[in-house]
C-alpha cells in the first residue's frame, strides 16, 4: 500500500515553499481552491489534513495563472 503524503495547516504556513499562513489556507479550503480532509471526530473545529497532490495542483494553478 502506498500512502500519500499529508500537510497539516500548520505544516504548511512553516513551510517557506508554500504561500500562505493559517488563516489563509482556511480560506483556501473553504472557498475550494485547496483540496482538503476533514479528519476531525466532530469536534466544533475542523481539522484539515492536505494531500501533497492537493498542494501541487494549487501551486501548479499559481504558476501557470489558471
Amino acid at each position: 500500500m502506498n500512502f500519500e503524503q499529508q500537510y497539516t495547516i500548520t505544516e504548511l504556513s512553516r513551510a517557506n515553499w508554500f504561500p500562505g499562513r493559517d488563516s489563509t489556507i482556511r480560506k483556501l479550503i473553504k472557498g475550494g481552491k485547496l483540496r482538503a480532509l476533514n479528519v476531525s471526530n466532530g469536534d466544533v473545529h475542523p481539522v484539515y489534513r492536505i494531500p501533497k497532490s492537493a498542494v501541487d495542483e494549487y501551486l501548479n494553478r499559481l504558476d501557470y495563472g489558471v
